[in-house]
């Protein structure tokens, strides 16, 4: 899926977590890709797992180097 990189970035630069980072994420991946309105509960669940996992491994390794 294009753009999924780009948009766990933005979400981390505006500082958006829960219900509103799940509809950015949406709204930033769907304008390079096609989802159907049907599919959007589940794109929202499965992008929020994804950043939410991409979001935590980016900060347990800045904060490996932190003494």
């Amino acid at each position: 899926m294009a753009g999924v990189e780009h948009a766990f970035l933005e979400v981390i630069k505006l500082g958006l977590t829960g219900a509103e980072a799940a509809e950015k994420l949406l709204e930033i991946v769907g304008r390079r890709n096609f989802i159907p309105e049907t599919a959007e509960r589940q794109y929202k669940y499965a992008l929020i797992l994804a950043y939410r996992h991409t979001s935590m491994q980016m900060l347990n390794k800045s904060s490996a180097w932190r003494f």
